[in-house]
């Protein structure tokens, strides 16, 4: 809703019917996308709306936000941060930031490693992520179709009639 963005999906990932945004002003998650979906830890898609402000936050109050949000899962008990780190990127040609990060759930045999990366820009007034995340040895196969959905980003072009 008022993002005036279209997406292509990669070929073989499919729509999670069951993500449903009630109140676009309060925001939420748009969409989320999953390769498996039926396999535990795989890689999800997901496009986040930031709740209407009054006034449109920056770049760098939206990351600030986000970063904070990475720093409280460090208070998680079992979960071991291994790295975090930022980086500017450009999305439909603009200024963005990448959030990347990797922990580790559990101990033992039980251990999982998961990984977590986050772009986030400023589109019409409203901050949108878009959050990639699954277990890290699950993750990598699908880089490139990644890239790909991100490189998808296009406005939506207006349908005349």
């Amino acid at each position: 809703p008022n993002l005036d963005l279209t997406l292509i999906p990669a070929e073989g990932w499919a729509l999670d019917k069951t993500v449903k945004l009630l109140d676009p002003a309060k925001g939420g998650v748009l969409i989320r996308l999953s390769p498996t979906p039926n396999l535990s830890g795989a890689p999800k898609f997901q496009v986040y709306l930031d709740p209407l402000r009054v006034k449109a936050p920056s770049l760098e109050a939206l990351t600030q936000e986000q970063w904070s949000r990475i720093n409280e899962l460090k208070k998680q008990p079992g979960l071991t941060m291994e790295t975090m780190e930022k980086s500017n990127v450009k999305i439909l040609e603009r200024d963005a930031m990448l959030l990347s990060q990797t922990y580790t759930l559990g101990s033992g045999p039980a251990q999982i490693a998961v990984s977590e990366q986050t772009w986030i820009i400023e589109h019409n007034n409203r901050g949108v992520a878009f959050v990639v995340s699954g277990r890290t040895e699950l993750l990598s196969p699908w880089n490139k179709q990644i890239e790909e959905m991100l490189a998808s980003l296009a406005p939506k072009e207006t349908q005349l009639n």
